[in-house]
């Protein structure tokens, strides 16, 4: 058994640390599992999860535990990258999660056991990590969802292991798009019991009707092409007209790619596509763009999946420029993660969040 553990310093710096069965402890802490990962996804996600490991706690998911490594200030420079998919409860101490039991979520990058302190959620299956190390990462990473139950010795089909490999690959990129859309920026005709609004960061945080509005919002996706952004520009294109944005603008490396995904969804939301280079020219000439509306919005909702430069900046730059002395909101979402430093001055009215994706 063995975890890869990356140093928070120099991501290539990595290494392999061997365990031991006789290293675990005994699992005795009520409402606790010990699940070992069988199947997990690799992507760009993982290093996001490394660049931002501090500021968003993806490293307080799974700590590196001290015995395995000389010292607590050494054990504490290296961390454990999480990642999507599957794994099965060996040993439970409560009756409601029997070993066997195969979860959904976020789990470590290693193929040796870790335990759980899982108390159920609102729906039957779902559960929620209630550890004291892993208060402040954002909701759906202490989400856990029970999928099947196996009897050991545990033997999974060709089939079953294809399935969980394509949703470990792409469920958690859906996910993100259907949850922007349905719980951060739902339609008008949702039925408030059933579906709550959730502030993009986690449900601890206020977020009203007025914020979720779209139908009168300059709706902005900048690093369109990517895999997060084309989920969550599927969810908008297939939103009626009524519910959707005033105007969806996406802002990618290759326009081609992505331009006719509208028209092919036969979406009556009025969109463009341009290309990084075509909004550095604008903002550089300091022109008027034809895809820019003429009339102030609302309120502007720019979603950054992993902007290129300073995409952000001149974006920014431009409308400060087109509905200067107006009353516009702007509210900026970070999605994806880049590492760059921005420095802005816009209306006090700029509200910034990182999305619980």
């Amino acid at each position: 058994m063995e975890i890869h553990v990356v140093s928070k310093d120099d991501y290539s710096k990595q290494a392999v640390i061997p365990i031991s069965a006789a290293a675990l402890n005994q699992l005795t802490d009520p409402e606790s599992v010990r699940v070992r990962p069988i199947l997990i996804s690799l992507s760009s996600n993982n290093l996001s999860y490394a660049k931002g490991g501090t500021a968003l706690h993806w490293w307080d998911a799974y700590p590196v535990p001290t015995n395995l490594v000389p010292g607590a200030s050494e054990a504490a420079s290296w961390g454990i990258v999480p990642a999507w998919g599957y794994a099965i409860v060996t040993e439970s101490t409560t009756t409601q999660i029997l070993p066997g039991t195969i979860l959904w979520g976020f789990w470590p990058t290693a193929d040796a056991p870790v335990d759980l302190k899982l108390v159920l959620g609102d729906l039957d299956g779902h559960w929620i990590e209630v550890s004291g190390h892993r208060k402040n990462l954002m909701t759906i990473y202490n989400h856990y969802m029970e999928v099947s139950r196996k009897d050991f010795p545990v033997q999974l089909q060709d089939t079953e292991l294809a399935d969980f490999a394509w949703a470990a690959l792409f469920r958690p990129i859906w996910q993100t798009g259907y949850l922007l859309n349905r719980f951060v920026f739902p339609p008008q005709n949702t039925t408030p019991s059933i579906e709550a609004l959730i502030h993009p960061s986690g449900t601890d945080l206020p977020w009203t009707k007025e914020d979720a509005e779209l139908s009168q919002t300059l709706l902005i996706s900048l690093s369109a092409s990517g895999k997060t952004a084309r989920s969550f520009a599927y969810q908008i294109f297939k939103r009626p007209r009524e519910n959707g944005p005033t105007k969806f603008l996406q802002v990618t490396h290759e326009p081609n790619l992505i331009q006719d995904v509208g028209r092919r969804l036969q979406s009556s939301t009025p969109a463009d596509t341009i290309s990084y280079q075509k909004l550095t020219y604008a903002s550089e000439e300091k022109a008027a763009p034809e895809w820019l509306p003429e009339e102030a919005p609302k309120k502007v909702v720019i979603i950054d999946f992993g902007a290129r430069g300073r995409a952000l900046e001149e974006i920014l730059e431009l409308l400060e420029r087109r509905y200067s002395g107006t009353d516009v909101k702007y509210v900026i979402l970070q999605v994806g993660y880049q590492q760059k430093v921005i420095y802005f001055t816009l209306h006090a009215n700029v509200y910034f969040a990182l999305v619980n994706a």
